[in-house]
């Protein structure tokens, strides 16, 4: 047989295999939108055959996590300038305190006695 056509024919296997072992993690990252905005990574997965995730419209707003309507500790926010978030309330101003400046009754630290 002829080196030449050895190698070539070679060349070729390797080639395919590069590319079906290569296409499952290009699958997965054409979903993602951070990578896909870029032209020259669009075309090179195009071209590669792999269905690439289409573009949103520039006027429309992404989709973000709901902001938190928990409240923050307001002596957190009174000494530090903190903004430490949580669900309890002192059992005597009720007003919202988190776990450092109260006790295990979530009273703050100004309703507890002594």
């Amino acid at each position: 047989m002829d080196p030449i056509k050895k190698s070539a024919k070679r060349r070729s296997f390797l080639k395919s295999l590069t590319k079906q072992l290569a296409i499952s993690n290009i699958e997965d990252r054409a979903t993602n939108v951070r990578i896909t905005c870029y032209a020259n990574i669009r075309n090179a997965m195009e071209a590669l055959d792999v269905k690439v995730i289409s573009r949103p419209a520039p006027g429309t707003a992404p989709e973000y996590a709901p902001r938190s309507n928990r409240p923050s500790c307001h002596l957190c926010r009174a000494q530090y300038k903190r903004q430490r978030k949580t669900w309890s309330y002192c059992y005597s101003c009720n007003k919202v305190v988190c776990a450092g400046h109260s006790t295990t009754l979530h009273r703050c630290h100004s309703c507890t006695p002594g």
